[in-house]
């Protein structure tokens, strides 16, 4: 008997240990991490590319979040006589709704965007800039109160242009960094 009691009051006595709490209202985070980037309609075959983002976001409350942020990412070209390849730069802002906070938070966040491309491929309209939006699924792994690991899936719409960039895909690790603001 004592065989099976010694390790099921181990076990108890770790239940016992507090752990921080993982509320995360009022709290900025900020975050960053490298990313995959395809422009799949691009060309015959799409162009992928690869980059880095930088962001940050202010909970609101435990699901609603506001955030802003930047991608830049390079696609690389193998016909760069047809079609050269691509550096998008983009900026957004947006909100973050957290379906559930607890080890794992998983979220959906929505936001409004504006891409810079170089070389400038120029609307009809002249112009170099193009603004759009972006959906996104993700999930954090809130492991620690201050640190969290994540990953993130963007799809994003260029509603200036739709005719060169249908459709622009972004996939995000997330490397965040939590302060309590209040």
């Amino acid at each position: 008997m004592s065989k099976v009691l010694a390790p099921l009051l181990a076990a108890s006595a770790l239940l016992l240990i507090p752990l921080d709490a993982l509320a995360i209202e009022g709290e900025l985070t900020l975050g960053l991490g490298p990313a995959y980037a395809d422009l799949p309609t691009l060309g015959e075959e799409g162009q992928s590319g690869f980059g880095g983002a930088i962001f940050a976001q202010v909970q609101l409350d435990t699901f609603w979040a506001i955030t802003a942020g930047s991608t830049l990412s390079y696609h690389l070209s193998d016909k760069k006589a047809e079609l050269p390849g691509q550096r998008i730069t983009s900026l957004w802002a947006g909100a973050i709704y957290n379906l559930d906070v607890f080890t794992y938070v998983p979220f959906f966040s929505l936001a409004l965007t504006g891409y810079l491309a170089d070389p400038d491929l120029k609307d009809p309209d002249g112009q170099s800039a193009d603004a759009g939006a972006k959906i996104g699924f993700g999930v954090d792994w809130r492991r620690y109160r201050t640190w969290s690991l994540g990953a993130e899936v963007n799809v994003h719409a260029f509603i200036t242009d739709l005719e060169t960039y249908p459709v622009f895909l972004t996939t995000l690790i997330r490397l965040n960094y939590h302060i309590e603001l209040f």
